[in-house]
């Protein structure tokens, strides 16, 4: 049997321990023999020094990268993003509606302007002719018919003007977007003044089209894009991030994790930049901390005796024990980094004896616990900081201009999506309450006192999506279809918003959503105008969709093979 070796244990710090939930009496810590405290101090090997400084100074070096393109889904070409572009404004807009009355006015009156500006108001006339308002080639709301009534012969349709200018040049002909009846010397005075329109409604609105946003998946009703930058390490490579908006559509550094497709058509004229920065740490304090030294005057700004400590109450017993045990043990080291920036750093902490540490990630040690990192292409903590330029913080939604739920009918054994709203001619939401008017189905006239009714009526905002079998594997998707109505002549309704109409599913291809993307409590998808300032303080407007969660499943009272009451007619 080996001989015991002799041991030495001691502490390296004096805890309150109570014995009761009454933390009072314990941080009270009342002196009764100072000679006790010198002898714990002598115990503890305070009157030894030892060669160990306070931070002096922090080190941060590294490089730095930039994101500069992104593509949708999977696809391997990158599409350019303006210096000065948010990363929602590129990945996440959509076409305005070439519908719209109010924006068709409102180009006008810019146009208007633009004559005014260039000193031809003669010629507004016959953009006027060319142009006009005209009538509606949809059901719309009694506002918007009012409006259409008090301005058509006297508003410019701009954004029929604009869809003109984008068309290509005809020899001969005026410039695009130029009516035929201006004189032939103004045609390229002309021109530039159209011109002029297109730029700013280019740069201001973006497109104008009934197109979805080229990231929109609509078989998961969610976006799917990549977003690519130059490699901090290597200027020759890129990086590339699997991009997944938040439910309100915003792409923050949460949103980006390491992706492993391949990369075509983008090189980074962006170079990796050294960083090389120092910085004084600051203890990590809020306010009503207790002080460092046991004894201490303090204020009174926080009672943090107060806190009762309970284990159903996780949160305070973590603050108690970083106040009271850990508070002293960490520091917060201010850098700022530039937005749109992908960063490999590394710090050295200097103390005050002249020593440097080199502080490595707390991932790299434990890859349980992380903080401000992103997944690489293993799931494991990426090498990278990313700050994209987003305007997630700063955004101003406006109300949904459409709406549409999802929604489970177990009786029926569908799944239904519900047009709630959609986008009107005004531009803002239709309600499908006001839209639809509410009529209860007449009793049908007959001799006999019953007849057969092959099914119930749904409204007119109701459309099923049916379960079917994918050809490939054992996934089942829902496939949107259509009830035959049977109130009047027979007819087929189909959605009038874009949500349940993709723009990207051609004419003879069925429009399928993945089973698992209508869960049992459902999901809400809706269309909102979206604003906010980009880096240079210019104002950036777009169209995005967001989803949440629904409100659970509902019933279309859909009902089959049914016997119901006739009107007999009168004698």
């Amino acid at each position: 049997m080996p001989a015991l070796r002799p041991s030495i244990t001691f502490w390296n710090r004096l805890e309150p321990r109570p014995r009761s939930n009454d933390l009072a009496n314990a941080l009270a810590a009342r002196v009764r023999d100072p000679a006790w405290f010198l002898s714990r101090q002598w115990q503890l090997g305070e009157f030894h020094g030892e060669d160990a400084g306070s931070p002096a100074y922090v080190r941060i070096q590294g490089s730095l990268g930039a994101i500069g393109a992104w593509a949708p889904g999977i696809d391997p070409n990158a599409i350019t993003i303006g210096g000065n572009t948010s990363l929602e404004r590129a990945v996440t807009p959509e076409g305005a509606s070439p519908n719209d009355l109010a924006l068709a006015i409102e180009l006008g009156q810019t146009f208007d302007r633009m004559l005014i500006a260039a000193g031809m108001t003669g010629l507004r006339d016959a953009f006027l002719a060319a142009y006009p308002i005209g009538a509606a080639a949809q059901p719309e709301d009694p506002g918007t018919t009012r409006l259409r009534a008090l301005v058509g012969a006297r508003a410019i349709n701009g954004v029929a003007l604009h869809l003109a200018s984008l068309q290509p040049p005809v020899t001969g002909h005026p410039p695009p977007g130029v009516p035929a009846a201006v004189p032939t010397a103004q045609w390229t005075d002309a021109g530039m003044v159209v011109g002029q329109l297109t730029t700013w409604v280019t740069s201001t609105i973006g497109t104008i089209a009934d197109v979805d946003p080229v990231a929109w998946q609509p078989d998961q009703l969610d976006y799917a894009a990549r977003v690519f930058s130059s490699s901090p390490t290597t200027g020759s490579s890129v990086l590339a991030f699997a991009a997944s908006p938040h439910r309100d559509g915003d792409l923050s550094w949460h949103s980006l994790d390491m992706d492993g497709h391949p990369v075509t058509g983008f090189v980074s004229a962006q170079r990796p930049v050294t960083i090389a920065a120092s910085a004084i740490p600051a203890p990590v304090r809020f306010r009503g901390m207790p002080n460092e030294r046991f004894w201490d005057f303090e204020d009174s700004r926080v009672d943090f005796g107060g806190l009762r400590p309970d284990r159903r109450n996780l949160a305070s017993m973590l603050l108690m024990d970083f106040m009271l045990v850990h508070g002293n043990d960490w520091f917060i080291v201010p850098y700022e980094m530039p937005i749109g920036g992908v960063a490999s750093t590394a710090l050295t902490v200097v103390d005050v004896f002249g020593t440097s540490t080199a502080i490595s990630r707390a991932d790299a040690i434990d890859p349980a616990w992380t903080m401000f990192s992103i997944a690489d292409t293993n799931g494991a903590a990426a090498p990278y900081f990313v700050m994209p330029q987003s305007c997630a913080s700063v955004v101003l939604d406006g109300a949904p201009i459409e709406e549409v739920r999802l929604l489970r009918d177990d009786t029926a054994s569908l799944a239904w999506g519900v047009e709630h709203a959609t986008e009107g001619t005004l531009g803002i939401a239709w309600s499908a309450a006001d839209r639809i008017p509410s009529v209860a189905p007449a009793a049908p006239a007959s001799t006999f006192p019953v007849a057969y009714r092959i099914q119930t009526p749904v409204p007119e905002n109701w459309f099923p999506f049916q379960p079917v079998k994918l050809t490939t594997g054992d996934e089942i998707a829902l496939e949107l279809s259509a009830l035959l109505s049977l109130d009047g002549p027979p007819s087929v309704p189909k959605p009038l918003g874009r949500i349940l109409a993709p723009s990207s599913i051609s004419a003879g291809e069925h429009y399928r959503v993945r089973e698992t993307e209508i869960p049992r409590e459902g999901a809400r998808v809706v269309r909102r105008v979206r604003r906010a300032r980009d880096s240079f303080g210019g104002t950036e407007i777009w169209v995005a969709r967001s989803r949440s969660v629904g409100t659970g499943e509902g019933w279309s009272g859909l009902r089959w093979d049914l016997a119901v009451p006739t009107e007999l007619p009168s004698e």
